[in-house]
């Protein structure tokens, strides 16, 4: 009876630390800059486009950058193109120690850089950063960062 009880509590200790619910807000389409991210929302179309598209995303919720386009991302050719837009953009997965290509113009709640920070959300001079939840790179956490940022999108 007791293997059974601390077996409950570890199911329900586990079941509990799953920290956001998948996105069941509005359908949202978001431009990706690289790689597809792998998410469980069904709600969500990612197409794939490249720099040079950069100039007509007026169609889409959102621009995803992804880990391997942040070089590019970077180039001052883009920044005022972020900071004009309408469309937010989130930089996926930085490596460490990034500064948010944006970072050349005013921004609000950013701290500087976080090695701990999965995504930055920007928009009109507002940046923010999600973290993974206790730090962890599990795939629920990656998932559980995706859905927040999907969660801001759909407001």
């Amino acid at each position: 009876m007791k293997k059974v009880w601390v077996l409950f509590m570890v199911v329900l200790f586990v079941a509990g630390c799953s920290k956001t619910a998948p996105y069941e807000g509005k359908a949202l389409h978001i431009a990706v800059i690289g790689d597809v991210p792998d998410v469980r929302e069904t709600t969500i179309e990612f197409t794939t486009i490249n720099f040079a598209d950069l100039q007509q995303i007026e169609d889409y919720d959102a621009v995803f950058i992804m880990r391997d386009q942040m070089e590019e991302a970077g180039e001052k050719t883009y920044r005022q193109l972020y900071k004009k837009s309408d469309t937010p953009f989130v930089f996926i997965n930085p490596p460490k120690g990034y500064v948010p290509p944006v970072a050349g113009v005013p921004l609000a709640n950013y701290n500087g850089p976080d090695d701990k920070m999965y995504a930055y959300y920007y928009l009109k001079g507002n940046l923010k950063q999600y973290g993974l939840y206790n730090d962890n790179e599990s795939k629920k956490a990656i998932q559980d960062v995706y859905t927040t940022v999907f969660e801001e999108l759909g407001k």
